[in-house]
């Protein structure tokens, strides 16, 4: 749990400094992006000593399953680093948000898999994909005037249409998980969170409809709140192992 809390602040921090290498401070910025460029230096120096610290840890008390997964899952978000933050037709082609909901969905399932592998892991998956990147795509609804300020690529920009249809897609995650839930196919810990989470997440999307303003971009952070699928689903692992 430790590893992955580390691990989650470790893929965020870099992303936002590597954001801000591209960012024009004078126009209108996001405030997680004004925050890492004010504090560059110190957040440079704390990433590089908790990325140490988490190689550590990870090396000398991980299962090697877990281990080796965790290599792979390395070198995969070193490669959305490299597409996501590289210019040209390669970062506009790659719809960020999806990246990082089939990332932390991986991320988060992976671990658990390793140390208590099952056929429902690939349901679970899915339906993580589906709540982390409707989380993504939540945030990106009310950043899309500063992206469109800083030509930043977004999913909203390119499909402004899609903004209509993000609670049905929220109320499709919160509904397939409680039937599979229901239906005995994913376990019920696990099944309520991802509804839990994905029927609060829907409900924010509600509250920002038609809202780019600072309470609306409040309200989309919030939605980070309602994310209690990874305790909950480690808290599970942990109590069956």
């Amino acid at each position: 749990m430790l590893v992955l809390s580390l691990t989650v602040w470790l893929i965020y921090s870099g992303d936002r400094l590597l954001d801000c290498r591209d960012l024009d401070f004078g126009k209108p910025t996001a405030y997680q992006h004004r925050f890492a460029h004010r504090w560059r230096r110190p957040l440079s120096a704390a990433w590089t000593i908790v990325f140490m610290m988490t190689g550590s840890i990870s090396l000398f008390f991980l299962d090697a399953g877990v281990l080796r997964f965790g290599l792979g899952m390395s070198a995969t978000v070193a490669l959305y680093f490299v597409a996501v933050h590289t210019s040209g037709p390669l970062r506009r082609s790659v719809p960020k948000e999806l990246l990082v909901g089939g990332l932390f969905a991986t991320g988060v399932v992976g671990p658990a898999a390793a140390l208590d592998g099952g056929p429902d892991r690939l349901w679970v998956v899915l339906l993580l994909f589906g709540l982390f990147s409707l989380n993504c795509l939540l945030v990106s609804v009310v950043q899309a005037p500063v992206d469109r300020a800083q030509s930043t690529p977004s999913m909203m920009l390119s499909l402004p249409r899609l903004r209509t249809r993000l609670p049905w897609l929220g109320w499709i995650v919160t509904g397939t998980s409680a039937t599979l839930m229901w239906t005995g196919q994913i376990d019920a810990t696990v099944g309520t969170s991802i509804a839990v989470s994905a029927g609060a997440t829907t409900h924010l999307m509600y509250r920002t409809k038609d809202r780019s303003d600072e309470s609306g971009v409040r309200i989309a952070y919030a939605a980070d709140m309602t994310l209690i699928v990874v305790p909950l689903l480690f808290a599970h692992v942990a109590l069956r192992s």
